[in-house]
């Protein structure tokens, strides 16, 4: 059955009363943001939603990434997402548990990189639940320190996600460093999509508390910080999707710079380099 015979299907049978899942949609840009909002482990359709999501992700990887201007082998794909249509509204905003305290999806804008790496899956939980990241990531960090860690359950099997808060201080530019309180959960993601593929992933989401704290708040103010993490199972190893929105203001440089926003597309290529190197599989 074709995917808009087995959508219309599965309305059909909605009207019965019984949930149904929610298709994903196919541009990159929606499929960001209904992968944001489907993340909820309590929603139980949530889990085919995310497959169709992962699924949709891999089809866009294989037939349209590759023949973007913003892709090399070396690299993986980058690129902006400013548009009004790839922020996060308020009703994807508002799946976050506990809240963002001053959510203004429409202020953030964003970027996405999606790389391909040799980390399996046991890999991304062994290094997710790793509590000192500092000692993983020295260069990226000037101190990382773990508080609200709920993983045990997840790693045992027993529950299909995991949680912690992170109070991180790094620096950003120049003289300037910033701290901040960084809410983090993880999914385990072992379904199959509305047309029957199985798909297996870990979806990630992490965003600011409140504001970061700046070393001279003089020089401006970071405001926001929304990061999606969809890493999916392939042959060899995952494919890494990392979309990340900001709001930000640095001596001037705003969250529209694309000078800023390329430096975001350069940290996340760093970081999920640097991941890999951890990797077992690597």
């Amino acid at each position: 059955m074709g995917r808009s015979l087995l959508v219309f299907a599965l309305l059909v049978f909605g009207v019965s009363g019984c949930p149904v899942p929610d298709p994903a949609p196919e541009d990159l840009s929606g499929l960001l943001r209904f992968a944001f909002s489907h993340y909820p482990t309590d929603e139980a359709t949530n889990d085919a939603s995310l497959a169709d999501a992962g699924a949709n992700l891999l089809d866009w990887w294989e037939n349209e990434a590759a023949l973007a201007e913003d892709f090399s082998e070396e690299d993986g794909f980058g690129a902006t997402l400013t548009e009004e249509i790839d922020r996060l509204s308020a009703t994807e905003l508002e799946t976050l548990d506990p809240p963002a305290l001053d959510a203004r999806g429409e202020e953030a804008v964003g970027v996405i990189v999606a790389m391909r790496t040799t980390c399996s899956l046991a890999d991304i939980d062994r290094l997710y639940t790793e509590d000192d990241q500092l000692a993983l990531f020295p260069d990226n960090y000037l101190s990382y320190v773990r508080s609200e860690q709920r993983y045990d359950c997840f790693l045992q099997g027993e529950c299909p996600e995991a949680t912690w808060a992170s109070t991180i201080e790094q620096n950003i530019f120049g003289n300037l460093d910033a701290t901040y309180l960084l809410n983090n959960q993880m999914r385990d993601l072992d379904a199959e999509d509305l047309e029957g593929v199985p798909v297996r992933a870990r979806v990630v989401r992490a965003w600011f508390r409140g504001d970061a704290e700046l070393s001279d708040p003089n020089l401006g103010g970071w405001y926001q910080n929304y990061q999606l993490e969809f890493i999916i199972e392939v042959d060899g190893g995952v494919l890494h999707v990392y979309p990340q929105w900001v709001e930000v203001e640095i001596t001037g440089v705003d969250t529209e710079s694309g000078w800023l926003l390329g430096q975001y597309v350069i940290g996340l290529r760093d970081y999920i380099r640097q991941l890999e190197e951890h990797c077992d599989a690597g």
